[in-house]
C-alpha cells in the first residue's frame, strides 16, 4: 500500500514540476501513471532510457585502483605460495625428525618408565 502511495505521491510531484512543454513520451508515462497501470509506465520508462543518450562517466581513480587491486592479488598469490613452501618444509622437518629421533624418543620414553618403576619400588621399601 504505501509502494502505491508513494507512486502517486512522485507522479503528483513531478507533474507539478514539469508544467509547459512536456516531452510526448513523458507526458505519456505520465497518463500511464495516473491511470495506475504500472507494468506499461516501467516498460514506457524502458523504451524512454534507451531512447536518451547518456554519457557513462569513466572516473579514473577507477582505473588506479583496479591496477592497485591487481597488485594486491600478485602480493597474495605470492604470499599463499610462500606460506605453502613453509607448511611443505615443516611437514618434511616433521617427518625427518621422527624417522631420526623416534626410535631414540621410543627409547628414553621407556627408560624413564622403567626408571619410575624403580623409584616406586624404592619408595615401598
Amino acid at each position: 500500500m504505501q509502494d502505491l502511495e508513494d507512486i502517486e505521491n512522485q507522479s503528483k510531484r513531478l507533474g507539478k514540476l514539469l508544467t509547459g512543454n512536456i516531452p510526448e513520451n513523458l507526458a505519456e508515462i505520465m497518463a500511464v501513471l495516473e491511470n495506475q497501470n504500472y507494468w506499461e509506465a516501467v516498460r514506457l520508462i524502458q523504451v524512454f532510457l534507451q531512447n536518451m543518450a547518456v554519457a557513462h562517466y569513466i572516473d579514473p581513480e577507477i582505473s588506479g585502483m583496479s591496477l592497485e587491486i591487481k597488485a594486491l592479488e600478485i602480493q597474495i598469490s605470492s604470499l599463499e605460495n610462500e606460506k605453502a613452501d613453509i607448511e611443505k618444509l615443516l611437514a618434511n622437518y616433521a617427518m625427518r625428525y621422527h624417522q631420526v629421533l623416534g626410535d631414540l624418543l621410543l627409547e628414553i620414553m621407556d627408560l624413564q618408565k622403567r626408571l619410575s618403576k624403580k623409584e616406586d619400588e624404592k619408595q615401598e621399601k
